[in-house]
């Protein structure tokens, strides 16, 4: 969403957020939200590095854990077969 709706949605998941923080806290999106505003520093050029990372680190290491049961489940299956 872009134009006055998107900015009424983020306005509005904002305040959410804010409330469910807790005073003199904030959560990073509203860290994020709030340095957004400023500009783009290389900071959030960092923290977005940093996340985009973290999510492909952990979809490589889902896609290992997945590729790996599924052969031992396919070991498993031809093993019951051939003992019939």
């Amino acid at each position: 969403m872009s134009g006055p709706d998107g900015q009424r949605a983020w306005s509005q998941r904002l305040t959410r957020h804010g409330w469910t923080a807790g005073p003199g806290s904030s959560t990073l999106p509203i860290v994020i939200f709030s340095k957004l505003r400023l500009g783009v520093s290389p900071e959030i050029n960092a923290l977005a590095t940093i996340l985009v990372g973290l999510v492909a680190v952990g979809t490589i290491i889902a896609g290992v854990v997945m590729n790996r049961q599924m052969k031992i489940r396919e070991r498993d299956m031809q093993m019951a077969a051939a003992d019939n």
